[in-house]
């Protein structure tokens, strides 16, 4: 048996956010390797979700919850799980700024109420997905761990930077082994936030046959990177596996290939699903600040030999190919 199934094999494991995009995605892998898993979120699982296309047939337990309330600790608590993964998020960075309050429930009191768990319970590790939006907007990249982080242009990114800091609070004052996992931009199959960059032209070319990409949030000149889920996915199970006490921190990059502008992600995009060269216009009514944002990996390179496996001509080649086949089934998230 490989030593990763081993590992993993019988593992009670506890997905916060577990029916949305990344969450079908760990369920799917962990399921995989032999885990227990339990995925706990406030949507329910329908036809028009990806964990329905990629767990119906795994018997995985879902239980319907919003991690926000303060029910959800002893819901989460008598699952006993020995590790949890927390997703749960409103993940949409637009929506966060027109709806703080709300966001700030859905991101920073999830945290705390599944760190609360946690500790109720005991749990061997604590495992968070955050963001490179903590960093804010800023002009330069890569960014290591201790970069310095500037004033943010979503409060999603505050949101981030606060759950960040209530898993380190909780390690500190009980002993909670925890780690946090930083990300960039996660694309793949089935994600339904069509708000985003690549799983919108997607949308638009295949599902509604547009000829022209409309970039509505910016003026296509930031860059960002680009990690494929599945990557992003071994990331936090590596980390899981790997962290030995305290709160460690992991960045995971797609590296220097998948770095590109917003207007260089459409056109290649959408030059995938057909071999169009579709023009790309720009929306100046909401137009963001232009920034560089991508993460500096070389610990988790190092520390956890991870390394991403899917280029981004092959990730996205894969995340196309299952949108032709299915993204007329999926149920929209924010737009």
């Amino acid at each position: 048996m490989k030593t990763k199934q081993k590992f993993w094999m019988r593992r009670r494991c506890l997905v916060t956010g577990g029916v949305g995009f990344i969450g079908s995605h760990l369920c799917s892998r962990l399921h995989e390797l032999g885990a227990d898993v339990i995925a706990v979120d406030r949507e329910r699982v329908t036809r028009g979700t990806l964990f329905w296309h990629l767990n119906r047939a795994k018997g995985i337990n879902v239980i319907q919850q919003d991690i926000s309330s303060t029910s959800a600790v002893d819901v989460i608590a008598k699952c006993k799980p020995d590790f949890i993964f927390h997703l749960a998020a409103e993940p949409y960075a637009p929506f966060t700024s027109q709806y703080p309050v709300q966001s700030y429930m859905a991101n920073v009191v999830s945290t705390v109420n599944a760190l609360e768990a946690a500790r109720k319970h005991g749990v061997e590790s604590f495992i968070l997905a955050s963001s490179a939006c903590v960093f804010g907007a800023v002009k330069r990249s890569p960014l290591k761990p201790s970069d310095q982080q500037v004033e943010p242009e979503h409060y999603y990114s505050v949101t981030k930077r606060e759950a960040e800091a209530q898993v380190r609070i909780f390690q500190r004052l009980y002993g909670i082994r925890s780690v946090i996992c930083r990300f960039g931009n996660i694309y793949g199959p089935g994600d339904r936030h069509f708000g985003r960059i690549i799983p919108r032209v997607c949308r638009e070319v295949l599902f509604e046959h547009k000829n022209v990409i409309e970039l509505k949030r910016s003026n296509g000149r930031s860059i960002f990177e680009f990690l494929f889920v599945e990557d992003a996915v071994e990331g936090m199970i590596s980390s899981a596996q790997n962290v030995k006490s305290g709160s460690e921190l992991f960045q995971f990059s797609g590296g220097v290939s998948s770095r590109k502008s917003v207007r260089g992600i459409a056109s290649m995009t959408s030059d995938l699903i057909d071999g169009k060269q579709r023009p790309v216009e720009v929306n100046r009514t909401h137009s963001e600040q232009t920034v560089a944002k991508y993460l500096d990996a070389s610990d988790a390179e190092k520390r956890l030999n991870w390394k991403p496996t899917h280029t981004l001509a092959t990730g996205l080649k894969a995340t196309v190919d299952w949108y032709r086949q299915f993204i007329g089934q999926l149920t929209p998230r924010e737009i």
